[in-house]
């Protein structure tokens, strides 16, 4: 074999190297972009010790674990409602059976990154999606990208999990017409 024979095994080796480096940088490139768009990845540390939002929420799925039986309310009604002697709400005007979204949680209380089942029903709301939001200062914010399909019956379900300890309110809110679920309070204890 001369030296004509090797030279193009050497450059098909040399081309074989280079293309894994490319497809090595850029396959590092997409990972590093999931996991800062999954909250996967440490805190900046010229951020003085602050999370980012996205930092708080985890794609992992805890194991199931029983929780304490919550002794306060779970729904927390919107003004002007109150609740008869059967339990049921009734307002002070009485509107024709309009569509209407319940919340509930099946927590009150979690520690943190632990799962928070929320539930409800939206009457005559078949097919709607509805998007949890979690009041921050003032004002309501998506819940990362989390929603629920309201099923032909009106019922719907999902959960979310949260680090950010304290009183957490969340509500639903309907992403084609914009009403909203009473709020719903769960208390995350510290880390």
């Amino acid at each position: 074999m001369g030296k004509e024979q090797r030279h193009p095994i050497i450059s098909g080796l040399l081309a074989l190297v280079g293309v894994g480096l490319v497809v090595g940088v850029l396959i590092g490139l997409v990972v590093l972009g999931a996991t800062r768009m999954l909250g996967l990845g440490g805190g900046d540390e010229n951020d003085g010790g602050k999370q980012a939002a996205s930092d708080e929420a985890s794609m992992v799925v805890p194991s199931p674990q029983p929780t304490d039986t919550p002794t306060g309310p779970l729904v927390t009604l919107p003004p002007g409602e109150s609740k008869d002697a059967s339990g049921k709400a009734e307002t002070k005007k009485q509107k024709k059976q309009e569509p209407k979204i319940q919340l509930r949680s099946g927590q009150a209380k979690v520690s943190p990154m632990q799962r928070i089942d929320l539930a409800g029903t939206y009457t005559q709301g078949g097919g709607a999606i509805l998007q949890v939001q979690r009041q921050v200062g003032g004002s309501w914010e998506d819940f990362y990208s989390v929603d629920a399909s309201v099923q032909d019956n009106g019922s719907f379900a999902t959960y979310i999990e949260t680090g950010r300890p304290g009183v957490q309110r969340f509500r639903m809110k309907d992403t084609s017409n914009g009403k909203t679920s009473n709020v719903v309070q769960v208390t995350v204890t510290g880390g």
